[in-house]
């Protein structure tokens, strides 16, 4: 009982914990442990320690939103720009079906309740966070440089609000050989590594799934524009390209 009352005071001056109960784990912080380390109190004091040991175990790294807080200002800042730097000339058609507003709506709503997910539901966390958020990160960089480049590539062609402009061509070259609207892959593969960088399956689903269903609309939306301003030639460019992803969609 000596040499446990002795570890006790260790972790009372030190801030430390026991070093029995945890073999290979570092020391964790003690929790306001406030006790007289008599020989009747050493029991009690032991068991609160290892309830918060196991609690400490238990706590999920609120560390890791901080990827999240640098992921989502970032892709926020790229879509805002967008909007106030590609919205459509006076002379073009608007084909939008108020489609823009809409999808902020989604977009701002759905990232609000995965946030909220993320602190919430505790016990959705995934299985391997660390990886999930490693991958989420590259897979948000990569989205949205494959966004900014197809961006480019159409060039003046580009509005955030869908709109058919006097001189509209059809564009087939760079990524758009590929799929037909390059820009949205970019997009999605951003909103999918954002949303599993809060490394919970909950906020995942949360963010991932409306905005996913939501730029679907979109592209209907688009399509149809352009298949009344370009004819056959956009028909016969959708007969031999993907949507989103080569080969598959």
């Amino acid at each position: 009982m000596d040499y446990l009352a002795r570890e006790f005071k260790t972790l009372l001056f030190l801030g430390g914990s026991p070093s029995y109960g945890c073999p290979g784990k570092k020391a964790l912080p003690s929790y306001k442990l406030y006790c007289s380390f008599t020989e009747g109190s050493i029991e009690f004091a032991h068991a609160l320690v290892m309830r918060d040991i196991v609690h400490e175990w238990r706590r999920p790294n609120f560390m890791a939103l901080h990827l999240p807080d640098i992921l989502g200002p970032l892709w926020g800042a790229s879509e805002l720009g967008l909007v106030l730097a590609k919205r459509s000339k006076s002379d073009a058609t608007s084909k939008d079906r108020h489609s823009l507003g809409l999808i902020w709506l989604v977009v701002l709503t759905a990232v609000a309740l995965g946030i909220v997910a993320a602190h919430q539901l505790h016990q959705c966390i995934l299985p391997w966070p660390k990886p999930a958020r490693e991958f989420g990160c590259c897979l948000f960089v990569l989205g949205l440089a494959l966004r900014w480049y197809s961006i480019i590539h159409l060039g003046r062609f580009f509005t955030t609000n869908v709109a058919i402009a006097r001189d509209h061509k059809l564009i087939d070259s760079g990524p758009y050989q590929f799929v037909r609207h390059p820009s949205y892959t970019g997009m999605l593969a951003a909103v999918l590594g954002f949303a599993l960088s809060f490394a919970n399956w909950a906020s995942l689903l949360i963010i991932f799934v409306p905005i996913c269903a939501v730029t679907l609309w979109r592209i209907h939306i688009e399509e149809e524009a352009l298949l009344g301003a370009l004819g056959e030639r956009y028909r016969g460019y959708m007969q031999r390209t993907r949507r989103l992803i080569p080969l598959i969609y």
